[in-house]
């Protein structure tokens, strides 16, 4: 290694001193002041919820340390002011979705950002006016500079284009100099160096905490935002309340509330707390999935939308809620145990390469199994609901046909390859590995084995939405391989057309079964906001001084080109803070 190269962290970072730094800024920021008193025009402010006292105060309080709260932490403190960060991860899991999948800011562009915009507009489909659209897509492509001005590197990359049929679709493929349409910031080469996959410390985030600690601005870990305080006549955010100290059991359950602490916001409140995703009741209110599905998530397992809930009682209108960003599949039993989504390569155009089938709880096929999986479509046939009632159709039946689903394989797909994820949160910060011949998941019973397709039936049985037991047909799916098997052998799929060229039979025993889920990356939808990110109530009025980011109130409404929620991230956190910059602070 290079002596360049073998930097310590807090070398490279002129002196920052991690250890003890969190309390030594803390007590920069500390205060004792009331919570009412003079507004600086004469006037008293009641806070609502009362708030006795601040216990801290900052120019701008940042609610999340994902790509979006680091992008507005750092630009806010580049403009001179300071900042407070609480992040309801602890300190070993924090970065949010995108730190978890260990992948840097990385972002599709095209080749300026006139054709970004015509690309953008389109698959938005009309749910999200162009003022924004125009906003993030110009920050966007000066995202790359931002990085390189902060200390990072940038390199440029090839992206895929989801929609070649749509307008800006084609000469989003090109990069005007060549097929680099895309980029990928990096943190310095120690960060890179010294933190490879086995260390379970994501490089760009470790970056980043130095940062923090470097420019003295405290990141409270294990500190969830409760709600937002406001001026109880004018609705202008004052500062938050947070829970401090919050812990968690088995699964990521938050099991304690922590002490309450408040911090006040003099300028600004900028929450990036990731979506919804590991919160049951709005992913049954909001999400756009089988309402008898287990889904599962494989970003943050703390983003639980404590953000959407605080911003909603602050009078925040709501979008983008009808859209998930998805394109995998994961192992249900196994995520359900974690808390986490843990991917398997049953999906999509990594199935068409052994033998492989995805069969519903009947023990049919109902789809092609090898289709384009990108971010694409909102719906698939796994949430199809089903309707039929006499004397119009044969039969009465009211319900999801194809959920609980399962991954039917043999013993050439077992020993081929490593069938689920050793990436994403689960593998890169070290909650589990998955075994590399697929033993130790057998063995605890993720995957079931017998030694031929009827005996394999026989230990599957679902349980359907109103609790009701269904034991999967023997004779169906021995009658769905039997003829899957002929058309491999004929080389046409009669039932779904699926090609000939992904099409291996199932003969080599014994066999397999795995219940699999949707596996998703995150939620879309959140708090409306505009070009700024000031986050609107129902009449497209700004909430003073109350901002929004990320994958929270994503402006993807409808289509999702992969590679475009990453750059969002920054893209709002900076746009918020220089916004924010131009606000005089409430009490001053």
């Amino acid at each position: 290694m290079s002596e360049t190269k073998g930097l310590s962290r807090r070398d490279f970072l002129k002196g920052a001193a991690v250890a003890g730094a969190g309390a030594a800024a803390l007590g920069l920021v500390a205060c004792d002041t009331p919570a009412t008193g003079d507004s600086g025009s004469g006037s008293e402010i009641v806070t609502l919820p009362h708030v006795d006292k601040w216990d801290y105060e900052a120019d701008v309080v940042v609610c999340g340390f994902g790509f979006a709260g680091q992008g507005a932490a750092v630009e806010a403190n580049n403009l001179g002011n300071s900042v407070f960060v609480v992040d309801r991860a602890p300190r070993e899991h924090c970065g949010g979705s995108s730190a978890s999948k260990r992948i840097y800011t990385s972002g599709l562009l095209g080749p300026d950002v006139e054709t970004n915009i015509k690309y953008v507009t389109s698959e938005c489909w009309g749910s999200t006016d162009a003022e924004t659209i125009r906003a993030q897509i110009e920050m966007n492509h000066k995202v790359p500079e931002w990085i390189e001005s902060i200390g990072g590197t940038v390199t440029w990359q090839p992206t895929g284009i989801s929609y070649l049929a749509i307008p800006g679709g084609p000469e989003m493929v090109n990069a005007g100099t060549g097929p680099e349409n895309g980029f990928v910031g990096h943190p310095p080469a120690p960060y890179e160096d010294n933190f490879p996959q086995e260390s379970f410390k994501p490089p760009w985030t470790e970056w980043m905490l130095d940062m923090m600690a470097e420019r003295d601005i405290p990141v409270k870990h294990a500190t969830a935002l409760v709600e937002l305080i406001q001026n109880g006549e004018t609705g202008e955010v004052l500062g938050i309340k947070a829970g401090e100290g919050i812990t968690f059991a088995k699964g990521f359950e938050q099991n304690s509330e922590g002490t309450p602490i408040y911090i006040k916001a003099k300028k600004a409140v900028f929450i990036a707390t990731g979506g919804y995703e590991h919160n049951e009741e709005l992913l049954k209110q909001f999400a756009p999935h089988a309402h008898s599905a287990f889904v599962t998530m494989y970003g943050s397992p703390y983003s639980d939308g404590s953000g959407m809930i605080a911003a909603m009682k602050a009078g925040a209108a709501i979008w983008h809620t009808n859209k998930k960003e998805m394109h995998s599949f994961g192992c249900a039993p196994l995520s359900k145990e974690l808390g986490v989504g843990v991917t398997v390569s049953a999906w999509a155009t990594n199935i068409g390469r052994e033998p492989g089938i995805v069969v519903n709880r009947y023990g049919k096929r109902f789809y092609n199994e090898y289709f384009n999986g990108g971010h694409s479509d909102n719906r698939r046939e796994w949430d199809r609901f089903v309707h039929h009632h006499l004397p119009a159709d044969d039969e009465e039946y009211c319900d999801y046909p194809n959920v609980p689903m399962y991954f039917i394989f043999d013993e050439t797909t077992r020993t081929g390859r490593r069938i689920g994820g050793i990436g994403q949160f689960q593998g890169n910060l070290g909650v589990y590995k998955w075994s590399e011949d697929n033993s130790a998941e057998i063995a605890a019973g993720y995957i079931l084995k017998a030694d031929s397709i009827e005996e394999l039936a026989g230990k599957i049985t679902s349980t359907n939405f109103f609790g009701v037991q269904e034991p999967m047909d023997k004779a169906a799916l021995a009658k769905t391989v039997s003829d899957y098997n002929g058309y491999c052998a004929t080389g046409v799929d009669l039932e779904f057309g699926r090609r000939d060229s992904t099409m291996f039979p199932l003969v080599t025993p014994p066999f397999y079964a795995m219940e699999i889920c949707e596996c998703q990356t995150n939620t879309q939808g959140g708090p409306k906001h505009n070009g700024d990110c000031q986050v609107l109530d129902p009449f497209d009025k700004p909430i003073p001084r109350l901002y929004v980011g990320g994958e929270l109130g994503s402006i993807y409404g409808h289509l999702y080109n992969g590679m475009e929620n990453i750059p969002e991230t920054l893209s709002s956190g900076i746009r918020a803070a220089r916004h924010a910059n131009g606000l005089t602070a409430w009490d001053a």
